[in-house]
């Protein structure tokens, strides 16, 4: 009779863990609805949309900044370009490399890319990732000097989409619960081979509205939206703006990016920036 209590107490304990990694971990992915859709497509032609982020570390020291442009036009609709410069973050063995993340989304009248153009410069070196829709997939072709490759992701996958040190833009219409699948590029993962292993260049996370919460931003207190994804934690105006978001990645640590006002010359010298090959330092045009 006791062994009988038992067994079935082991049972149910067995059914009740299963039950609960069900609910924890695939649960949520089951319910996971349709992205916040990019406000930038109800742009009018002419119509140009600027953000500019200031980036710093863990201890809030001054790292990098980033600048987003939005430009609606005829043909593509709308291009979405994005830099991101990394002066060097200082870690207790050494300080990371300069590095430099150029972006560029090209639309038509869908929420998925027609073309996807990005360069990331660092340690002397210059990878290149070109995507494109081949329903029903998103094919991407890479290049770092003499190599090149190819990685598929579904198309749908790509309505959201950010890079590894910027993982969100605008997120309209959020609400306290919403749930998507949110799509991150990450160059770094062939770049820095050394330090980051051989992982894939794109992943999908699961991103939810977690709270509301006042935060400071800019002298005042703002109420926003809470978004948590793993590695990544946004700040998020109900109009749509990311006012901060944090992304903790490998060598870097923690950085946080906080909205700032835009600045054409600083905006200007990043995007004229060339790092060279050879002598491993950037000059401008």
């Amino acid at each position: 009779m006791l062994n009988r209590l038992i067994g079935i107490f082991c049972v149910a304990a067995m059914l009740l863990a299963n039950g609960a990694l069900v609910f924890r971990e695939f649960v949520p992915r089951w319910l996971a609805g349709e992205p916040p859709q990019n406000d930038a497509m109800r742009m009018r032609p002419g119509d140009v949309r600027r953000v500019q982020y200031a980036i710093t570390d863990s201890i809030g020291r001054a790292v990098g900044r980033s600048w987003t442009v939005s430009s609606a036009n005829l043909a593509p609709a709308l291009v979405v370009d994005s830099y991101t410069l990394i002066d060097g973050v200082a870690l207790p063995d050494g300080t990371t490399p300069r590095v430099r993340l150029h972006m560029s989304l090209h639309y038509q009248a869908d929420d998925i890319p027609e073309k996807i153009v990005l360069e990331l410069d660092a340690l002397s070196q210059r990878l290149t990732l070109t995507g494109e829709p081949v329903p029903p997939n998103f094919v991407f072709q890479w290049g770092l000097v003499d190599r090149r490759g190819e990685f598929t992701v579904p198309s749908d996958s790509m309505r959201a989409l950010g890079d590894v040190f910027k993982p969100f833009d605008r997120l309209p219409g959020l609400y306290e619960g919403r749930m998507w699948r949110h799509n991150v590029l990450d160059p770094l993962t062939k770049l820095l081979p050394n330090w980051l292993g051989n992982g894939m260049y794109s992943s999908s996370v699961l991103v939810k509205v977690t709270a509301r919460e006042t935060i400071r931003h800019n002298g005042a207190d703002v109420e926003a939206f809470r978004v948590e994804a793993p590695g990544a934690v946004a700040w998020v105006h109900p109009d749509g703006r990311v006012l901060r978001q944090q992304v903790e990645l490998p060598v870097f640590g923690m950085l946080q990016l906080v909205e700032e006002p835009w600045n054409a010359e600083s905006y200007a010298r990043v995007r004229d920036l060339i790092f060279s090959p050879l002598e491993g330092e950037e000059r401008r045009r």
